[in-house]
């Protein structure tokens, strides 16, 4: 009787599930599962990663979310309620289905969670499987309020939703609310036509230290849950088994069914076709060049044309030209042999925009400084020929990487909303950023977690004081280069808890933020590759990291808001304006 987890929590269901994707995949291994699922809460932020490793592992990836579900997602008034639902991608339709439904509940739905409706599930349901979630399920709250009636008449909803693909989720552990809603399920789903699934809501991997380890991670949030997740791990088939007999006190065949179903739940979900193919917007070409089968090569050649005339080059000796001849002509084989001509096209509209724009925009940075195209086009303001830069430190013919060209600019809001208005709001985003925790921060953490915010706060700071200032230390690497702080953390069982657990979360997720600079530009709406959010703007932003991003195809593109030119547009402005007084 295998088992396959179908409702588990990974680390960036940040401070509540603490396990790595690699730590999920390879509990589900040892414990001879077929598949496993990944349901986070409220987002599919780990999605591919997770896929990743499953696939390298020979495991059936299970992507999934577990929502927020409210009566009316646009409804946003205090006292309002939610309830979990489990989200999971049956097929292809499905996963894309699932990014629309994660994106439009953050974008839309977003009212202290990011929240689904019934609305939502109607119209992306198709190749989504549904299980009614943990006790804070809808059909399970209203067991908890006595309410059996709406209890029902809420299963029978999603039942006739999502038919044959909608499963009453029981799970192994001893709060009393479990065991009635275990009672009830299990006394219900053969009337109503609706197959048992039994699951744990994993928060992390194993019992005993797994779970202590937990506890003091969830902790850092303020939150206690010692009790709540007592059971909470990924169990073998026989000890979901024997727990859901012993703590709930249900059938022996129930038991077994729900066991049994988690299989054949896997046994729905087919192989993701995760498309990585590149996706670089199209570039609005002019009227004239439209038609033509190469336009875009040949619309750059044109602007390198113009460039040659306005930087001047003509007027070289015939020998000079040469040289620049024989440099444009090696770039042209490589850009438009890799298909990069509207790479190229794109940078250069907004960077002629913005200066159009009275926007200033810097002179370039890094290895773009090396590209003649680049410089005829105006995207860069150096002559490489003039200054002996190379191509091949930005572009060869043995690497396929997309260009990356750096753009500083005095109003860097300005540029991308004019980006965003020329290719689709729907088509531009900027990215998410993960930040983790490091060493000076871990030890303040797990030293108020353990200890109270008074005395932990001054263990934290006296721990944190010794270790050096060196960007991305390590915790180990701080014990090593000071010896003092190692004979503190070893020094007694307070300090030696804060090293135990500092050295277990170091690196693992603490918080997310947004990409400095990183701007997604894409060729079709970025919900049918990659789930959205909203950032710290309020603006959509990948769900995903830049390395995922790219992975799957998207193009970053980097806007750097640089001060310095606002400073300087600032003081040209002021001699303007004394001049002319």
């Amino acid at each position: 009787m295998p088992k396959v987890e179908l409702h588990q929590h990974g680390q960036k269901s940040s401070l509540d599930g603490i396990a790595t994707v690699q730590e999920i995949v390879a509990r589900a291994k040892d414990l001879g599962q077929p598949a496993v699922a990944l349901t986070d809460h409220g987002h599919m932020q780990d999605f591919y990663d997770f896929y990743q490793e499953c696939k390298k592992e020979g495991i059936k990836p299970i992507i999934g979310n577990e929502a927020y579900f409210t009566e009316d997602r646009f409804v946003k008034e205090k006292g309002t309620k939610h309830y979990h639902l489990v989200l999971l991608a049956k097929n292809t339709t499905g996963l894309r289905n699932l990014f629309k439904i994660t994106s439009k509940s953050h974008l839309e739905g977003f009212y202290g969670k990011p929240r689904v409706d019934w609305d939502l599930l109607d119209e992306y349901g198709e190749g989504i499987i549904v299980l009614s979630g943990c006790l804070a399920g809808y059909p399970q709250q209203m067991i908890a309020e006595g309410n059996y009636l709406k209890a029902k008449k809420v299963i029978k909803k999603f039942k006739k939703m999502f038919g044959e693909d909608f499963y009453l989720e029981i799970q192994p552990n001893e709060h009393g609310l479990q065991k009635d809603v275990n009672k009830c399920f299990t006394e219900w789903n053969e009337g109503m036509g609706i197959d048992l699934v039994a699951t744990t809501d994993a928060h992390y991997m194993e019992s005993g230290e797994g779970r202590l380890t937990h506890m003091v991670y969830t902790q850092i949030a303020d939150f206690n849950g010692e009790e709540i997740y007592k059971h909470n791990y990924n169990m073998g088939a026989n000890e979901t088994y024997h727990n859901l007999i012993n703590l709930t006190g249900i059938s022996k065949e129930k038991a077994y069914e729900a066991v049994d179903n988690t299989e054949k739940v896997a046994d729905k979900v087919e192989e993701y076709e995760i498309d990585d193919s590149l996706k670089l917007p199209h570039f609005p070409l002019p009227d004239e060049y439209k038609a033509m089968e190469n336009g875009a090569d040949e619309y750059l050649k044109q602007l390198c044309r113009d460039g040659w005339k306005y930087r001047g080059i003509n007027a070289l000796s015939d020998e000079q030209q040469q040289i620049y001849k024989d440099r444009i002509m090696e770039e042209f084989e490589v850009i438009m042999g890799k298909g990069f001509s509207e790479y190229f096209l794109i940078v250069q509209d907004f960077i002629w925009w913005s200066r159009n724009n009275n926007i200033i925009v810097g002179y370039g940075r890094g290895s773009a400084g090396g590209s003649l195209v680049a410089y005829l086009m105006g995207i860069v303001e150096l002559d490489p020929i003039e200054y002996d830069l190379l191509f091949e430190r930005f572009l060869n013919p043995d690497r396929n990487e997309l260009p990356d060209i750096d753009v500083d600019f005095a109003d860097r809001e300005a540029v991308v909303n004019y980006v965003k208005d020329t290719y689709g709001h729907d088509k531009v985003c900027s990215v998410i950023t993960f930040g983790t925790f490091g060493a000076k921060g871990v030890v303040r953490d797990v030293a108020k977690a353990l200890h109270g915010k008074k005395q932990g706060h001054m263990m934290g700071d006296k721990l944190s004081g010794l270790i050096p200032e060196t960007p991305s230390i390590t915790l180990k690497d701080a014990m090593q280069e000071v010896p003092e702080l190692e004979e503190l953390l070893d020094s007694d069982h307070k300090y030696q808890q804060v090293k135990k657990y500092a050295l277990e979360f170091e690196g693992r997720v603490r918080q997310t933020s947004t990409h400095a600079c990183a701007i997604i530009i894409s060729d079709r709406d970025l919900t049918d590759v990659i789930p959205l959010q909203r950032d710290s703007e309020d603006e959509p932003m990948a769900m995903v990291d830049m390395d995922t991003c790219e992975a799957l195809g998207l193009v970053k593109f980097d806007f750097l808001g640089l001060k310095t030119l606002s400073v300087i547009n600032n003081t040209s402005d002021l001699i303007n304006e004394s001049e002319a007084s």
